[in-house]
């Protein structure tokens, strides 16, 4: 098991956060912990997912930490390796963030970086079309469930309206 997903929820309040789509159309996301609360509570984060995980029986814990990552292995010293965690840069570049939640990989719109058109048909290539979050132009602040749901609703209704009008 790995540690990582808190980092979001946490810079996602903080006010050095922001996530965007760079001119190259990829996602990029930015925080920093100048404030010290995000910095503390994002530790907090980590320790606690770190006593959840061995609660739930993790024989091993990775952290996403960038330069000598903190790990532990089952038999070793788990206070020393919260220690670690504790003590751990959060400085640019030197801990990673992954979300559960990609998004905007095949990137909806007309221009030249967009991959399907407003009618989630891939550009250049037809009778393929693309029907999930890959296709949202740019990062939404929540959950992606409901509306890739939504994406998907709409394309079965795009489909079915193209074969009633033949």
């Amino acid at each position: 098991m790995a540690l990582g997903d808190p980092s979001l929820t946490v810079a996602y309040w903080s006010r050095d956060a922001a996530a965007y789509v760079d001119d190259h159309g990829r996602a990029v996301t930015r925080w920093s912990f100048s404030d010290e609360v995000d910095a503390r509570m994002f530790r907090r984060a980590m320790v606690e997912l770190a006593r959840l995980q061995r609660a739930a029986g993790a024989k091993e814990i990775i952290t996403f930490f960038q330069t000598q990552p903190p790990s532990w292995r089952e038999g070793e010293d788990f206070d020393a390796f919260l220690a670690e965690i504790e003590a751990g840069s959060l400085e640019a570049n030197d801990i990673a963030a992954f979300t559960a939640h990609q998004m905007g990989s095949c990137r909806m719109g007309s221009d030249p970086q967009a991959v399907v058109d407003t009618e989630l048909r891939v550009h250049g290539i037809s009778g393929l079309r693309v029907a999930d979050a890959s296709v949202m132009p740019t990062l939404i602040g929540g959950n992606t469930n409901a509306p890739t749901i939504m994406i998907g609703e709409k394309a079965a209704d795009m489909i079915k309206a193209e074969m009633r009008a033949g």
